[in-house]
């Protein structure tokens, strides 16, 4: 006789082989889940893709927010991009993996250390996190994801690069200003626009990727993942209708913003570059303000807004 277990297990796999589901239980696993993006794609796959037996990797599978990520779908192994012994247990039988470039200086070799351990694993396909400044040499991001993709596109295993501008999330830096003050505080010109992109749609987009029964029309791509452009008044603008109080933008010096971004837990590094993605777009730079429609290719919808951002979290910021 077979335990219950089993035979409940097997009347799971007939139930999605009667369905037609059964195409779609690839093998995925995420390095880099802890981070906001590696979350969301994780999210992505345990609600959207139900079926794909998904594999998240994190540093400690006993730590509570690792456990969070787990259920369903998705469980946990310890996989640690800066200790690449870890990654080759992990990416055992892998179809597909997506790599979360970490936000470390030494960033390119850490993702590098994955892309080398799936093509040892025989992994079919990966999906790396880049950065619309990617082409920009001479800048902090564009100098480390320059390298990073170059490499990439050597290394023998089929890619899809996403490169992603700022994250509209970012704002949750200001929930304290915003709340206390009706104050958005930033360097940036307030007339000038700018693209970004929410963390959920880069989930999304990643997660259709990671599970397309036609995956090869991806191979050897390169996305950016960019909403329509907002400007930081029309931000102000739409806390402001969302909140039912005056929210104004404040433009400060670069030489005050970078101490700010320093405390608010950024490395001093990351903090140079960030600020000049600022400048970029102070200049009304291409590589800041370049729509494209690849969100809704990816994720099939359209990119969420700002507007649309800023009303589904408004109440967290009251």
């Amino acid at each position: 006789f077979f335990p219950l277990s089993s035979l409940l297990s097997i009347s799971l796999v007939f139930a999605r082989i009667a369905d037609g589901s059964s195409a779609n239980m690839v093998h995925i696993v995420i390095l880099g889940t802890s981070g906001n993006v590696g979350s969301a794609v994780v999210q992505a796959l345990k609600t959207s893709h139900p079926t794909a037996h998904v594999v998240a990797g994190v540093r400690d599978p006993t730590s509570s927010k690792a456990k969070a990520l787990a259920g369903g779908n998705v469980s946990l192994v310890a996989a640690d991009l800066s200790q690449p012994e870890t990654l080759h247990a992990a990416l055992k039988g892998a179809d597909a993996v997506f790599i979360n470039t970490p936000g470390h200086i030494a960033r390119a070799a850490l993702a590098l250390n994955g892309v080398h351990a799936a093509k040892h694993a025989g992994v079919k396909h990966i999906v790396v996190v880049s950065v619309l400044a990617a082409d920009h040499k001479g800048t902090i991001f564009g100098d480390q994801f320059n390298t990073l993709e170059a490499a990439i596109k050597v290394a023998g295993v089929p890619y899809t690069l996403l490169r992603l501008p700022i994250f509209i999330d970012n704002l949750w830096g200001s929930k304290g200003s915003i709340a206390g003050q009706g104050k958005i505080y930033g360097p940036a010109d307030p007339a000038a626009p700018y693209t970004f992109v929410a963390v959920q749609d880069v989930g999304a987009a990643a997660a259709n990727i990671l599970t397309a029964s036609d995956r090869a029309k991806h191979a050897n791509k390169t996305y950016q993942l960019t909403a329509p452009t907002t400007t930081e008044t029309a931000v102000a603008a739409a806390f402001s209708k969302a909140l039912g109080k005056q929210v104004d933008f404040v433009q400060v010096p670069f030489e005050a913003a970078k101490p700010a971004i320093v405390s608010a837990g950024l490395q001093e590094w990351q903090a140079d570059g960030v600020l000049e993605l600022y400048k970029f777009i102070n200049a009304r730079a291409p590589v800041t303000s370049q729509v494209t429609s690849d969100i809704e290719l990816l994720a099939g919808r359209p990119a969420t807004t700002a507007e649309q951002w800023i009303a589904s979290v408004a109440a967290a910021f009251k």
